[in-house]
C-alpha cells in the first residue's frame, strides 16, 4: 500500500513525530511511505524510509492552483492508495487536486 502524507513534512513536533513512529512500527513490504515537501527541506530531510517528493504547499492564493495541478499530476503518476492530509492547506490543496 502506497501512502502520501502531505502538510507535516516539512515541520518537527507531534504530527512528524507520529509519522516517523507510525512507519517505524510498519511492515514495510505492505507499506510504502511518501511525503511531499518543499525543495527546500527535500534537500535537508533525512528519509527516514520515506521516498520524497518535490512540492510546495502553501497558502499564497496566486500558487494555489499551481499547487492543486502540480499535486494532481503526482497522484496519477505514483497512484497513491491513502492520500492523508496533515493541516489545512494541504486539505485545501488536495480537495482541488482531487476534482
Amino acid at each position: 500500500m502506497k501512502i502520501l502524507h502531505i502538510g507535516a513534512a516539512d515541520s518537527s513536533g507531534g504530527v512528524l513525530n507520529y509519522i516517523q513512529t507510525l512507519e517505524k512500527h510498519s511492515n514495510s513490504k505492505l507499506f510504502k511511505f511518501h511525503r511531499l515537501v518543499s525543495l527546500q527541506s527535500l534537500k535537508t530531510l533525512e528519509r527516514d524510509g520515506f521516498t520524497l517528493h518535490e512540492g510546495d504547499i502553501n497558502y499564497k492564493i496566486l500558487t494555489l492552483f499551481s499547487c492543486a495541478k502540480d499535486l494532481r499530476a503526482l497522484l496519477k503518476k505514483e497512484a497513491f492508495d491513502v492520500v492523508h492530509l496533515h493541516a489545512t492547506r494541504a486539505g485545501l490543496v488536495g480537495c482541488l487536486a482531487a476534482q
